[in-house]
């Protein structure tokens, strides 16, 4: 269906952080779009509201009304891939349920997603790790390489307080075309979680890694590298790739690449096109050599950031930008709400000094694989020498806990001191499994079931030299924000 045709649109979970992205993105098309969902506070609430969309905080039949042209559902309240075709279960969201017996057509968030972004120059951040913020570093260094990108970010980004930028020269809906619009550039992230990306056929893509997660989509490492091939034969002949050269199975998947695209390497690697030399590590963030190009300095931490960049210098490049003008432009960066989010105390990222020593250093940040802990624990060391590395993690889902437990012992156990908050399971998946409980009892640590009983813990035990990582994709965030005022 062609969504000019269309007036209104309904979005199902639209306080989902990739579908509020795109309901913003529809709502400047020209659309009138209204959306329903829980009733708790997310991060795009403020962005939705900005952007003059309704937003009703429950679930009911009622809201699809007459004037309703298409529904489109986020990911968490779809049927399970095995419950597709029993749209009369009671458990089928009952906004789904009535849209399916009025036949109003309902499309899953990155089937809607794709339908627009196939149209325009896109440009895919795709991987297990990083995509949030490498799709946010280009969009926002693009933006201010005068490119004025659509974007559509898995996270809040700080230079737009939203998770999504519209483009000046915006298409209405009335005016949208069938085609593809060559001259406008539109970033997205590109999700793996049930082949989602599948549906996007991008002119250029980033492949950050391919880390065996999503254990309820893909149950074996087999399963999860071949849905990245997948992907990589979506990219547009002519197009381009750029691929972690230090990641074996990144690198396997990028052999799946049409003919007529090419293939950038980035990393630590000696053999990779795009290859860091050196990272400098700083309270300020982290100043990046690159072979040739030189240096990039970024209000980033660790090395996963480093090779972020390197992404990102590599695509700038690949559409014709200089040098120099991309290394003025990743310096405009904020940074992303969630990861590795310094919220207190204030200091000035601009004079490079080390926060207050009088005051614990409190951290949200959205890791929630094992590779990602250990990455975030080894940057706060990286940045903060001097203090002592605590973390609160907040398992998300189940499956992925039993899955990777031994894994997530490991990484949680180079922190200086850890501590479990109940498991989020998410609005897929509620029980099973192994929990923060279990985590907690093999690490020999705290474990708290509520965040009142983590909230008086840490206000009578942080202390002045500690650096606290609430860590995980639920809601720890707002424990987070308490401990930091």
């Amino acid at each position: 269906m062609i969504m000019s045709t269309l007036q209104r649109i309904h979005c199902i979970g639209i306080k989902g952080i990739g579908l509020s992205a795109l309901a913003q993105v529809l709502a400047a098309e020209g659309y009138t779009v209204t959306g329903s969902d829980t009733p708790e506070h997310f991060p795009a609430d403020e962005a939705l509201k900005a952007a003059g969309i309704k937003v009703f905080t429950r679930f009911d039949a009622k809201h699809i009304s007459g004037d309703v042209d298409r529904v489109i559902v986020s990911n968490a309240y779809l049927p399970k891939e095995s419950d597709k075709r029993q749209v009369t279960s009671g458990k089928i969201n009952p906004e789904v349920k009535a849209a399916l017996k009025r036949g109003i057509p309902v499309r899953s968030y990155p089937e809607a997603l794709g339908e627009i972004f196939n149209r325009y120059r896109g440009i895919a951040v795709a991987g297990s790790h990083g995509k949030s913020t490498t799709a946010a570093l280009l969009a926002v260094t693009l933006e201010a390489l005068k490119a004025d990108p659509h974007a559509v970010i898995g996270a809040v980004v700080k230079n737009w307080n939203a998770n999504a930028r519209v483009s000046a020269g915006i298409q209405h809906a009335a005016s949208w075309p069938s085609r593809l619009n060559p001259s406008r550039l539109f970033v997205i992230e590109a999700d793996e979680y049930r082949r989602a990306f599948h549906h996007y056929a991008p002119t250029g893509a980033i492949m950050t890694s391919v880390d065996w997660d999503h254990p309820d989509v893909y149950p074996t490492e087999a399963s999860y590298r071949r849905s990245f091939s997948a992907f990589v034969r979506r990219i547009r002949p002519g197009g381009f790739l750029l691929v972690n050269g230090d990641d074996a199975h990144a690198r396997g998947a990028a052999q799946s690449h049409k003919r007529g695209v090419r293939v950038i390497t980035y990393g630590f690697n000696t053999k990779s096109a795009i290859r860091i030399m050196r990272v400098r590590h700083g309270a300020d963030g982290i100043a990046v050599t690159l072979r040739g190009l030189g240096v990039f300095r970024i209000r980033l931490y660790g090395e996963q950031n480093a090779m972020n960049v390197a992404a990102v210098v590599g695509v700038c490049r690949e559409l014709g930008y200089p040098v120099e003008a991309i290394r003025r432009a990743l310096k405009t960066f904020k940074g992303t709400v969630r990861r590795f989010d310094i919220l207190s105390p204030p200091f000035d990222f601009a004079q490079g000094k080390q926060p207050s020593p009088l005051y614990p250093v409190v951290i949200d940040d959205y890791g929630h694989h094992p590779t990602e802990i250990a990455a975030t624990i080894k940057a706060a060391r990286g940045a903060f020498p001097k203090r002592r590395i605590r973390v609160l993690f907040q398992p998300h889902t189940f499956s992925r806990t039993a899955k990777y437990f031994d894994a997530f012992v490991a990484a949680l156990a180079t922190a200086d001191d850890v501590a479990l908050l109940r498991t989020y399971g998410s609005a897929r998946e509620t029980k099973g499994g192994k929990s923060a409980q279990d985590l907690a009892r093999a690490l020999g640590v705290r474990h708290f079931a509520t965040h009142a009983a983590a909230l008086r813990f840490y206000r009578k035990n942080l202390f002045a030299k500690d650096l606290l990582i609430v860590m995980g994709a639920g809601d720890g965030d707002a424990l987070a924000r308490k401990l930091a005022r």
